[in-house]
């Protein structure tokens, strides 16, 4: 059997270009504030296992 892979530079079929209507990605998700918050736990606390 002899499988042929398709040139990636031709096209397939009919194409229509569109153009980018999405906005830029600062847009989409918008910025939130953060806060750094540093925690701490016992051990005990944590699922913990010295190997």
């Amino acid at each position: 059997m002899n499988k042929t892979t398709p040139d990636p530079a031709e096209t397939i079929g009919d194409v229509t270009i569109i153009r980018d209507f999405l906005p830029p990605p600062e847009q989409l998700i918008p910025k939130k504030k953060t806060v750094l918050m540093t925690m701490e736990f016992t051990q005990d606390s944590m699922l913990y296992s010295e190997e």
